[in-house]
């Protein structure tokens, strides 16, 4: 391969980096300030009953992950939360929780 036909390989891998990155960015500012509205009444009782009770569960154990992967799968599928957004609010929520928990500010 010669110097030209590399660095042309590498512009091209640049820019196509350079692309898929302002993609990500793009689609996760969409998804965390994108005005939206939900109908809080849409949910499964019996379903969130399910994730309360294993998210109670989870915080006695002391199993952080857990609960937050519970939080966002309830934020997700009952309360219609886009993915980055439900992740940033069961962050805040797991943080808070953490705090109550061990009585001592992060």
């Amino acid at each position: 391969m010669s110097s030209g036909t590399a660095r042309r390989t590498i512009k091209i891998v640049v820019r196509v980096s350079a692309l898929v990155i302002a993609l990500l960015i793009g689609g996760v500012a969409f998804d965390l300030y994108y005005p939206r509205t939900t109908r809080m009444r849409e949910f499964d009782p019996d379903e969130v009953a399910r994730l309360e009770t294993a998210m109670w569960r989870s915080y006695y154990e002391k199993q952080q992950a857990r609960l937050f992967n519970q939080l966002t799968e309830l934020l997700r599928t009952q309360y219609h939360m886009p993915l980055v957004h439900s992740n940033q609010v069961a962050y805040y929520a797991g943080e808070c929780s953490l705090c109550f928990q061990t009585g001592q500010r992060t």
